[in-house]
């Protein structure tokens, strides 16, 4: 049976000690984890673990509405870009 993880925050700051510990952990239990970015950073650092694992952890990205009221115009359109 193949098991994935679809929805999880691997680019939540908890995770900058041991982050490729917890994703080399997941590799062992899951086929593949869909990590989801909330705003601009951790759309940002998604991205970089996608790349970095790109046949194991898989991007989802958006903006969260409760932080919407904090963005500004510019980390929408940096989020856009993305």
């Amino acid at each position: 049976m193949a098991l994935v993880d679809c929805h999880c925050h691997l680019e939540d700051k908890r995770f900058e000690k041991d982050r490729e510990e917890v994703i080399e952990r997941n590799k062992k239990a899951v086929n593949f984890v869909v990590n989801s970015g909330v705003d601009f950073s951790g759309n940002t650092t998604t991205l970089e673990m996608h790349h970095a694992h790109p046949n194991f952890i898989k991007a989802s990205l958006g903006l969260a509405p409760p932080l919407a009221a904090e963005m500004t115009d510019k980390d929408v359109d940096n989020s856009i870009d993305l």
